[in-house]
């Protein structure tokens, strides 16, 4: 309890845990203790770890090609197919879901710097397999459409001529009830 008890007012002399600077840079002059420590030591392995920069320009630059044809099957395919998928779900015409230019150079971009980080493309008949689909699978789409509303319609002039029928029968019957009706003379008295 002497901290407690001690008065602040009180000034003391404030003593150093050295003797002043003499001291401190006496301590920065000794010389240092030996530590048995290889400066290069693990630098080897430090020097594999560093990336390798030799590949050629050629090759990066056939990369980057590979990259973007890549990209841009697959972009066209995806935006072929998604748009076609969304107009028939939609029952509206697959132009109206398209990509715009600037969403599919986004995408495009997006897909060729992820085929880079990956380090593969696609194989060419897969790559085949894609132009195709993007090609024909948008109209084999409208085909199925263009059957499926061609059924409806066949349907509807079945039905369209059956109630013509309908209703020619029911005029002949009229007509013949008026020729009935007009053939009997009421009863006079």
């Amino acid at each position: 309890m002497d901290l407690l008890d001690e008065n602040p007012n009180d000034k003391k002399d404030y003593k150093f845990a050295s003797t002043g600077i003499n001291d401190y840079l006496g301590e920065l002059n000794t010389p240092k203790q030996a530590q048995e420590i290889d400066e290069n030591d693990g630098f080897e392995e430090l020097e594999n770890l560093q990336p390798i920069d030799d590949e050629p320009l050629e090759k990066l630059k056939a990369n980057n090609s590979v990259a973007h044809a890549t990209a841009s099957i697959v972009t066209i395919t995806l935006d072929t197919t998604l748009s076609t998928a969304l107009g028939l779900y939609a029952g509206d015409k697959a132009e109206n879901y398209k990509a715009d230019p600037d969403q599919r150079e986004e995408l495009q971009d997006a897909i060729a710097e992820y085929v880079k980080l990956k380090g593969g493309d696609i194989p060419p008949g897969f790559a085949l397999f894609l132009i195709i689909l993007a090609i024909y699978g948008g109209k084999g789409a409208e085909a199925f459409q263009f059957r499926k509303q061609r059924k409806e319609s066949e349907a509807k002039d079945l039905q369209i001529k059956e109630l013509e029928a309908k209703l020619e029968k029911f005029k002949l019957k009229n007509a013949e009830f008026k020729k009935s009706a007009e053939d009997i003379e009421p009863e006079t008295e």
